[in-house]
């Protein structure tokens, strides 16, 4: 190691987090470390592709089990000696460096393999800008390297871009990811890039981070961050990067591959890691296969992974049973064609004080029954390529097997970017910073989650073999009595107008229904979600609604009348009780009505429940 190198710990001031706090951004998630590492590191390449060439990121994936020599050499050039000195300072800090207490008491034992994950992505800016500074998005080296949070990238966004490329990060606290996927917490940047008037006549830059443990020494507060390079006269930045000829010799040293200066972009590299290129490559596929299906060139993914073993991967995700059904209704939207077997839909919302707009569009895919997977009757939400969730919330569990795909509407696009999540792996309608950028946009995005769970459940519904009978008679009886009422949306021209008997201006769906054992009774009860098809004329209605109770066969075997039952809203209100008696709902597109029903029956009589609806007659159309 060069006698310029040291590892330089910054103390800890009154705004200051320590270093084991840091991860707690990203640490309300359900993603796995692999996962973690690949959405955030493919989200700072393809943020970062250079639009100067008219080529997509190229991307490299590399393992190594480091042994003898090889070991030694990166221990050394890391002067991970000096981190084995300061860990008996270290306290528990809630296990964050439970691992690397481990590791570093094998350090020197050249026989215990020492796993490395370095990523390298070229066709990309590199981190040039001020090493300093954060001044703009420009000063990529400090944004990545040396801060956390604030991320500059979607407030200085351009509304027009060349190539339909947006950026993916917006927090700032992504590259803590990296850090967690290593048992050391430590971190090599390693890149190169155009120099400019701010880059100080560098145009390759090296150093490295650690994330460690909050602690004191010598009487002084350290928060646990440090950084290995070169000893700077700054306050605020002790150490600085290792440029140009010297940031070259020390990767060499360290045993990893020289970049060229042409060769534009970043290597970040995790010794101790605590991941695998297998797992890397399997969550690749699964949250980001939309870049491999793309129609634009310039946004496709163009990523080698070499494993550990020096095995060129293939990433394959049209293979998967669990995601080619995803694929399938990705690139319907994409080329814009609904095809035979799906079923392709805008969705259109309108928040409260705004006009009815396109928040953007959904397909949907019947699966067979036998290709049910743990993503059945998800809907893959995506933004730019990535799959931000794979949702259950939308379809039905209990109903035929589906797979759905949503995109959002490009006019709307920053709607999602400022709901997400740290981590960027959910969509929260009330996300402070939604409401205070955009104040209209929290119900704006809840109306969009209603309206996809509603088309999701109307396609399940057309799926159906046989309907159930309540929703059969309702269908027919709107057939015939809400045929002048509920008109189909006006065509243009003089398309002839074919009536489809599968679309009901009304939507119906049993959600849940049983029977609660109560000795020689119990107590029957069914839910409904009633609501407004798209192919309603207006947007609300008036509805009067009959739920009926019938039994089908007493203790004796025989049929007898309706049995009595209570209709309850959502609120808990009585809207009907006693046999046959109607009650009126409001519903509309964008909000259905739940109702609950309930009786006390015979436990061994055989009952069924049925529902019947038209409209109320001062809501008739003239």
């Amino acid at each position: 190691m060069s006698s310029r190198l040291t590892w330089e710990f910054l103390r800890s001031g009154p705004a200051s987090i320590p270093a084991e706090d840091m991860r707690l951004a990203l640490g309300q998630t359900n993603l796995k470390a692999p996962e973690l590492f690949i959405r955030e590191a493919l989200q700072n390449s393809f943020d970062e592709r250079r639009k100067d060439i008219h080529e997509s990121v190229r991307v490299r994936i590399e393992g190594k089990r480091l042994l003898g020599d090889e070991k030694a050499n990166l221990v050394k050039e890391l002067d991970l000696a000096a981190i084995s000195d300061r860990m008996e300072y270290f306290g528990a800090a809630h296990d964050w460096f439970r691992d690397g207490k481990e590791v570093l008491e094998r350090i020197d034992d050249p026989s215990v393999p020492f796993p490395v994950i370095s990523i390298s992505d070229f066709n990309a800016n590199g981190l040039g800008g001020h090493w300093n500074r954060r001044l703009s998005r420009a000063d990529r080296f400090n944004s990545l390297v040396l801060s956390i949070g604030g991320s500059k990238k979607w407030e200085e966004f351009p509304e027009e871009v060349d190539d339909g490329h947006r950026d993916l990060g917006s927090y700032g606290f992504g590259k803590m990811a990296f850090a967690m996927c290593s048992a050391l917490r430590t971190v090599i940047y390693y890149s190169t890039f155009i120099p400019d008037e701010f880059s100080e006549g560098a145009q390759c830059r090296a150093m490295v981070t650690g994330f460690y443990v909050s602690h004191a020494k010598d009487g002084v507060d350290y928060g646990g961050q440090a950084y290995l390079g070169e000893r700077s006269e700054e306050i605020n930045y002790p150490s600085k990067p290792l440029v140009n000829a010297d940031a070259h010799s020390w990767l060499g040293r360290m045993g990893f591959p020289i970049r060229d200066d042409e060769a534009t972009g970043t290597t970040v590299i995790i010794p101790a890691s605590t991941i695998n290129v297998a797992d890397i490559l399997q969550a690749y596929e699964k949250w980001w296969w939309p870049r491999s299906v793309d129609p634009e060139p310039l946004r496709r993914a163009n990523i080698e992974f070499i494993d550990e073993g020096g095995a060129v991967l293939t990433p394959k995700p049209r293979a998967r049973p669990d995601l080619v059904s995803f694929m399938d209704c990705y690139k319907r939207l994409m080329v814009g064609d609904a095809g035979d077997g799906y079923a392709t839909k805008q969705v259109r919302v309108q928040p409260k004080g705004q006009d009815r707009r396109l928040s953007g569009e959904v397909c949907f895919k019947a699966l067979k029954d036998d290709d049910s997977n743990e993503l059945a009757n998800h809907v893959a939400l995506v933004r730019d390529g990535l799959v931000i969730k794979y949702g259950k919330e939308f379809a039905s569990a209990d109903k035929k097997p589906i797979a759905g795909v949503f995109k959002p509407n490009d006019e709307v696009i920053k709607v999602y970017v400022f709901s997400e999540t740290v981590s960027h792996d959910d969509w929260l309608y009330n996300n402070d910073r939604l409401s205070t950028k955009f104040p209209w946009a929290p119900n704006f995005l809840q109306n969009t989650f209603s309206r996809i769970e509603r088309l999701a459940l109307d396609f399940q519904a057309t799926l159906e073999d046989a309907p159930a009978q309540e929703n059969a008679d309702a269908a027919a009886f709107l057939d015939r009595v809400l045929e002048k009422l509920f008109r189909p949306r006006r065509r243009r021209g003089n398309e002839e107008k074919t009536p489809d008997p599968y679309i009901r201006a009304v939507t119906i769906q049993r959600s849940k229904s049983g029977r609660r054992p109560q000795g020689d009774y119990g107590e029957e009860f069914v839910t409904y979600r009633i609501g407004l098809s798209e192919n309603a004329s207006s947007d609300d209605a008036t509805l009067e609604a009959l739920i009926t109770l019938t039994a089908l066969a007493d203790a004796a075997g025989k049929a007898t009348d309706a049995i009595g039952c209570t209709v309850t809203g959502a609120d808990g209100s009585v809207l009907a009780e006693g046999v046959r008696q109607p009650f009126r709902i409001v519903v509309s597109r964008d909000r259905p009505m739940e109702v609950h029903a309930r009786s006390k029956v015979n436990a061994r009589w055989k009952t069924q429940w049925s529902i019947g609806v038209t409209k109320a007659e001062e809501d008739y159309d003239a």
